[in-house]
């Protein structure tokens, strides 16, 4: 299986000095990869209570909730980031 990169892009100015360094980057990498953009991303409010949430669904390996979607869709090699 041929590795791929990850690319957590966090860029959100257009001329970003970050994100020319990212592609000189790949393009040395000469790997395929899959680009997640921060930007587009509406993350939940994170608070003491959300945390408590989280943990408890890891504890309870509940890692079908929406919650570890992006996790579960990153194509790991053993099916993805959280278990199903």
């Amino acid at each position: 299986m041929e590795k791929q990169v990850l690319f957590i892009n966090a860029c959100v100015r257009s001329e970003s000095r970050t994100r020319r360094l990212a592609d000189r980057v790949l393009a040395k990498l000469n790997l395929p990869y899959e680009e997640l953009r921060l930007e587009e991303i509406r993350f939940p409010f994170t608070d003491e209570q959300f945390l408590k949430m989280r943990d408890r669904l890891i504890s309870g390996h509940d890692f079908n909730n929406a919650l570890f979607d992006h996790a579960r869709d990153r194509g790991h090699p053993r099916g993805g980031g959280y278990p199903r």
